[in-house]
């Protein structure tokens, strides 16, 4: 590459990046803001959007996703915990009346439910990558052996989270 070209991909790169890092503090200060008047789950959920926000940052700064295969995966399965602590207090009174098999179904379904809505909007950027280019940039997926590895994933986050919420269960 030659200096001129790897100058102008450079100058490129940065702009990209800092309409990435505003778009995202700008969506954080918004979601941050009806966080503290509107829910209840304050915590899970303003922790959830920072990591998103920083694993997607320093995914697209350093390749990550493109350097190891599996990474995404880990993310899904962060996703899964964070999406299974934000479910749990939303539905929390209401979880402490059931079984632990019926509260691990229940919780894991959400995340689920959270997941599946995360794999429309890739399906969704997919299709519309030459309209939304940007958007087809954080949210591509990757067909349907992927798609079921990211549920797969989120499941498993979700599990963690349940299983360890049973266990201060029973040792309390």
């Amino acid at each position: 590459m030659h200096r001129s070209a790897r100058l102008s991909w450079i100058q490129a790169t940065k702009k990209k990046l800092i309409v990435f890092v505003g778009t995202r503090i700008t969506l954080f200060a918004i979601i941050y803001q009806m966080n503290n008047k509107l829910m209840k789950f304050g915590a899970p959920f303003t922790l959830g959007v920072i990591i998103i926000i920083l694993a997607s940052l320093i995914s697209e700064l350093y390749g990550l996703a493109y350097t190891y295969i599996y990474f995404d995966k880990g993310l899904h399965v962060a996703g899964g915990l964070i999406a299974g602590w934000i479910v749990y207090r939303f539905l929390e009174r209401e979880l402490s009346l059931v079984s632990s098999i019926k509260f691990l179904l229940i919780l894991v379904s959400g995340v689920l439910f959270i997941g599946v809505f995360w794999e429309f909007a890739e399906y969704w950027a997919g299709q519309n990558k030459d309209t939304y280019p940007l958007l087809y940039r954080y949210f591509r997926g990757g067909g349907l052996a992927d798609t079921l590895l990211d549920l797969a994933a989120d499941m498993l986050g979700a599990l963690m989270f349940g299983l360890l919420i049973l266990r201060e269960r029973y040792l309390n």
